[in-house]
């Protein structure tokens, strides 16, 4: 979506594909499967970096190439930890989480400049001494065209969608309790997002096994059919728990979410909470079954009028702060910044 942005905008802009051969777990060995692409860098005033892995190879080669080096930064170190806090495998988990720290260490003080997605995530980069004018807060964005409210009929009853993947980081189990706390009321909840693969099969018979016919389980859809589903419910949630990994994030689906001009119950982990509660948009609990469940009653008792005008106010704030056409237009004055302060000729020279 940056690439297209930066296309409408009058600039150019490639991917460098790092071909399957770069693991898909951090390793300090990555760079040495690193040479052969050099020479496709040639001419090129900006690398945009993906995450530290990707980073990781530039800032080894650093004096091979002539370009600014844009650190996209991910918050990869966390996710490893929680890994290792709740996965089985520990030392395969610690191994991997040892290397991520290592190559986040050298990305983050080799590369010229900083993109974040949230200011927990800058604020972890300057504690690292890093300047300030040197890193950019670029949100996750959203295409208002597609997401986009639609007068689709409510069913009968009330029910709160979760759509997504089913890592750890991303809070299901909370949902999960949560229902088992609603099972005597007529609310249901939705999951959609599943894949055929076995976990996503255990999550499936782990949810019907609590929760019976209150949940609706849905297989992964087009995008265009998820949105369609998403305009039909009365709320939608992100019970995200409260840890290092989700405090530095800005979940995609926050940007989607609210584009949907739909109201939001998210739990009080990251900056999300603060958008929610500042523009009105949603109802924030804490990260615990027992008061996501009392929001989700609190949000029925509000009647779908309030709720309808949550979701007003949650799409003013997609089209204003999360359409990537706002967030083209800052990467681009971004990328002038770079250009105005002679670090692109510097690089050349």
């Amino acid at each position: 979506m940056l690439q297209q942005g930066l296309h409408r905008l009058g600039m150019e802009a490639d991917f460098l594909y790092m071909g399957e051969r770069v693991p898909p777990e951090p390793t300090v060995l990555s760079p040495l499967r690193f040479p052969n692409m050099l020479p496709r860098l040639r001419g090129y005033d900006v690398i945009h970096a993906g995450a530290a892995l990707a980073a990781f190879p530039f800032c080894f080669y650093r004096g091979h190439f002539q370009a600014v080096l844009v650190h996209d930064m991910h918050g990869h170190s966390s996710e490893m930890l929680m890994k290792l806090q709740l996965e089985g495998n520990k030392l395969k988990s610690t191994l991997h989480l040892l290397q991520s720290l290592l190559i986040e260490e050298l990305t983050i003080h080799h590369s010229d400049y900083h993109i974040v997605v949230s200011r927990p995530l800058l604020n972890r980069l300057l504690a690292h001494h890093i300047p300030e004018e040197k890193i950019l807060l670029l949100r996750n964005g959203v295409d208002t065209q597609m997401f986009k409210p639609d007068d689709f009929p409510y069913d009968d009853a009330f029910t709160v969608c979760y759509a997504g993947d089913f890592q750890v980081w991303q809070g299901v189990d909370l949902l999960i309790e949560a229902g088992r706390i609603l099972r005597d009321t007529d609310i249901k909840l939705q999951f959609i997002g599943f894949r055929q693969i076995s976990d996503h099969r255990r999550w499936k018979e782990k949810i019907r096994k609590a929760l019976g016919h209150h949940a609706q389980l849905v297989d992964r859809v087009s995008q265009e059919r998820l949105i369609g589903l998403l305009r039909t419910v009365d709320i939608l949630v992100l019970p995200r728990p409260y840890h290092p990994a989700t405090v530095v994030a800005m979940p995609t689906k926050f940007a989607e979410y609210i584009a949907l001009g739909k109201p939001l119950i998210v739990t009080d982990v990251d900056e999300t909470a603060q958008f929610v509660r500042k523009h009105d948009c949603g109802l924030v609990c804490r990260p615990q079954a027992l008061s996501l469940a009392r929001a989700i009653v609190q949000a029925r008792s509000m009647g779908r009028q309030k709720l309808r005008t949550m979701g007003e106010r949650g799409r003013r704030l997609a089209e204003t702060t999360f359409d990537w056409n706002v967030i083209c237009k800052q990467y681009l004055d971004f990328l002038k910044v770079i250009r105005a302060s002679g670090n692109i000729e510097t690089a050349r020279s």
